[in-house]
């Protein structure tokens, strides 16, 4: 019996129509190849280049979506993406400082550059970045002043080698804290520290941790037992009568009893 022919085939020796048969077109050795996952493609075409092959395959891949064959990005090709959205994902903007009275020049710079590890900043991002956080007073001073080049301090240099001996040179962090940093300010700290109450309602752990980081101000080297007498001034009657006969040697039992 012979064999029918379909119908939808052209009878003439041309492409079929891609309309009607679309996955016909996607018969190059790549698609084959991948389709196929390591099996035998056809023969390659005798102008091809085994290189630019081999640098295609290692590009994408060939995903079948919605019965139709699609080149897929690579996998190396999506991590980085992933890795560029997770870095943009990270990024973390400092405060603005104005250099009005209610602000910390120290604690913010402690803060900037805390910031600035966390961002990958260099100390030439740092320099580079640093007016861009700045505002109203200090924004100005940044304007007026001289500011140096770098961010840390250099030191003198004696002469060495035919070299001529080099002066010792203010970054600008230095110039940064000795402009909006009070003389007094140990002093300044000391008299917080020591007036320093716990409120009725406050919670002992904010109390607490204010404490130690005023102490940290005023001396970072500070005792343990000093320490433990500042938690005390300042502590509510309530919390003293209960935690002072216990005579906690260390700050962290402090909190434990607390």
């Amino acid at each position: 019996m012979p064999t029918k022919k379909n119908p939808r085939l052209p009878s003439c020796p041309r492409s079929p129509s891609r309309r009607l048969h679309p996955l016909r077109e996607l018969s190059s050795p790549l698609i084959e190849e991948a389709d196929s996952q390591g099996e035998s493609a056809e023969t390659e075409d005798s102008n091809s280049d085994p290189e630019t092959e081999v640098a295609l395959r290692a590009a994408s891949q060939v995903v079948p979506v919605g019965g139709q064959q699609v080149i897929a990005p690579s996998r190396h090709i999506v991590q980085q993406q992933r890795q560029a959205m997770t870095a943009v994902r990270k990024f973390i903007s400092p405060r603005t400082f104005r250099g009005s009275l209610d602000e910390d020049a120290r604690q913010w710079m402690e803060r900037y550059e805390t910031i600035s590890a966390h961002n990958g900043w260099g100390d030439a991002e740092k320099r580079n970045n640093f007016s861009m956080y700045l505002d109203d007073t200090a924004r100005n001073w940044f304007l007026c002043a001289r500011v140096p080049n770098d961010w840390d301090d250099t030191a003198a240099q004696p002469a060495a080698g035919g070299n001529p001996a080099t002066p010792a040179v203010t970054g600008l962090r230095s110039m940064f804290l000795k402009e909006f940093q009070p003389d007094n300010y140990g002093l300044f700290q000391e008299t917080r520290l020591r007036s320093r109450t716990q409120g009725m309602d406050e919670p002992t752990v904010r109390y607490y941790y204010e404490i130690l980081n005023l102490c940290r101000l005023v001396d970072p080297n500070m005792l343990e037992a000093h320490r433990l007498e500042h938690l005390f001034r300042g502590l509510r009657p309530a919390l003293l009568r209960k935690i002072y006969p216990m005579k906690p040697k260390t700050c962290e039992e402090f909190l434990t009893l607390a």
